[in-house]
């Protein structure tokens, strides 16, 4: 079970870091990270407000995902980074998260086939390195009306150079298959059908 759309964010120069906890049982999963000026000094982003739009994302992989919980270290001093959006320069960060049930976890070396609706993939020892050897796969299969979306959240990968894979991560859905290395944050590939190894 997910908690979606909660949201944390914090002023510039009135805060050194953000923290974010999901309790016990649960896993962070941040959606988006993004400055954002407010010329009321909200600290957050206020939908209607006078130039509410002013938000530029924030390209930065922190550590947070797969974590209980977390703390994101602030810029110091009153301002942040520039919004070209308004010309100004923003005044808080704000992160978007969900907060994920372990128990929908599943780890990739454990189970042979998924039929769930929608269920999270994760290799042994997650967020940590995995250090087991050899190969782990699994196979899902939807309904077959359906076809998959996969959506990759927190991927690292080790290569061997621009074009070779030390590591990888290889799918298929019988009609193509993709192999990746290197990281990956929140990407999202839609299989052609309702299976997927």
């Amino acid at each position: 079970k997910t908690t979606k759309g909660l949201t944390a964010s914090a002023c510039f120069g009135a805060n050194k870091s953000l923290d974010i906890d999901c309790g016990h049982g649960h896993m962070v999963h941040i959606t988006r990270t993004f400055y954002g000026f407010s010329p009321t000094s909200q600290c957050r982003l206020v939908e209607g407000e006078a130039g509410a739009g002013c938000t530029t994302d924030d390209q930065v992989h922190y550590a947070c995902v797969g974590q209980r919980s977390c703390s994101i270290n602030l810029p110091t001093g009153q301002w942040g980074v520039n919004v070209p959006a308004c010309g100004q320069r923003s005044n808080y960060f704000q992160v978007e998260y969900t907060c994920v049930s372990e128990s929908s976890v599943t780890d990739i070396c454990q189970q042979g086939q998924l039929t769930a609706q929608s269920g999270y993939i994760m290799t042994p020892r997650y967020p940590a390195n995995y250090n087991k050897q050899g190969d782990c796969s699994t196979t899902i299969v939807a309904h077959p009306a359906q076809k998959i979306n996969l959506h990759i959240i927190d991927m690292d990968l080790e290569s061997r150079g621009r074009t070779d894979c030390a590591d990888l991560l290889y799918f298929n859905d019988k009609l193509r298959s993709i192999t990746l290395c290197g990281q990956r944050t929140n990407y999202s590939y839609i299989m052609h059908s309702n299976y997927l190894h």
